[in-house]
Order: C-alpha cells, then sequence, then structure tokens
C-alpha cells in the first residue's frame, strides 16, 4: 500500500467515530480530486480536512461542507490556492464552525468572481465581523452567504468599505 493509500484508509478509521455522512462526503470528495492533485497535494487537502474536522466536534457541517466544496473550488484555482483557501477556513472554523461552513458553502461561487490571490482577503473581511459571540458569528456567516452577490458588484477596495460599514452598524447591533 502506498502513502496516498495509506493516509487515506487512515483519514476512514478517524472518520469511522463520527455519523457516517462525513466519511461519505470525505470518500466522494476524495474521488472527486484524486485525479486533479498530485499525491503529495492530495495527501495535504485530506489531513487539512481531517484537522478541520477534529476542531469542529460538536459539528460536522464545516468539514462536510469542507469536502463538499472542495471538488468545485479546485476546478477554479490552482492547488497551492486551494491550500490557501483550506487554510483560511480552517482558521474561521477555529472560532466558529458555523461561520466556517457558510465560508466553505459560498467558496465556488464567490472564488468564481474574486481576483486571483484574494481569496484570504475575502476570507479575512468575513472574520473581522466575528467578535467572540454567537450574534458576531451569525452575522460573519451572512457576510459570507451573501459573498457570491457581493463580490460581483463590489472592488476589494469597495467590499472593504462594506465591510467597515457592517462593523460600525454592528457595534450598536448585530442583529
Amino acid at each position: 500500500m502506498g502513502r496516498v493509500e495509506a493516509v487515506y484508509k487512515d483519514i476512514e478509521l478517524d472518520f469511522q467515530r463520527f455519523p457516517a455522512v462525513l466519511a461519505e462526503e470525505f470518500g466522494r470528495a476524495w474521488r472527486a480530486v484524486d485525479q486533479l492533485l498530485s499525491p503529495p497535494d492530495l495527501i495535504v487537502w485530506a489531513r487539512r480536512g481531517q484537522s478541520i474536522t477534529k476542531n469542529s466536534a460538536s459539528s460536522l457541517e464545516s468539514p462536510c461542507e469542507y469536502f463538499r466544496a472542495s471538488p468545485a473550488v479546485l476546478r477554479l484555482i490552482s492547488s497551492p490556492d486551494l491550500d490557501a483557501w483550506a487554510h483560511a477556513g480552517e482558521q474561521l472554523n477555529q472560532d466558529s464552525p458555523t461561520m466556517a461552513a457558510a465560508y466553505f458553502r459560498a467558496s465556488p461561487e464567490t472564488i468564481n468572481s474574486l481576483r486571483p490571490g484574494t481569496i484570504a482577503t475575502w476570507a479575512g473581511f468575513g472574520h473581522r465581523l466575528y467578535k467572540g459571540t454567537w450574534k458576531s458569528s451569525s452575522l460573519a456567516s451572512k457576510f459570507f452567504e451573501i459573498s457570491p452577490v457581493l463580490v460581483r458588484f463590489l472592488s476589494d477596495g469597495g467590499l472593504a468599505q462594506f465591510v467597515d460599514f457592517i462593523e460600525t452598524i454592528s457595534h450598536r447591533s448585530f442583529d
């Protein structure tokens, strides 16, 4: 058994302690990205998903969304950009799995309209809205949900101004 197959089996075994939907999403995504990534990149991608899962033990929404979005995202960006995308989502997940799930879910449509190299900037805009509360997590999630529309009509500067405006308003109320 080669290294790639060993990693797949290791993660598959690890995911057996979770509901079956996680292993199903992982397996479906693996089959979709297996031919698109080099073996080292495939291993990094899979381990990133495993890490996201470990950091969201209370909810499988974010790792499932990571696996669901990965094939579509990979068709839009390069392997190094895929890892930057995944890393940004992993960081969001550490603060709020709900926010990370919204980020992953919105990614294919949003990335399609972003300029190359601006995924981390977009993720950072959403993260700025998060202040450690469930209401701010909901606000940041909403930002990611509407991002496909926002990025079609706003430049990077316009998006920054929009987030500044929302951040200012949210000091009074996250609603």
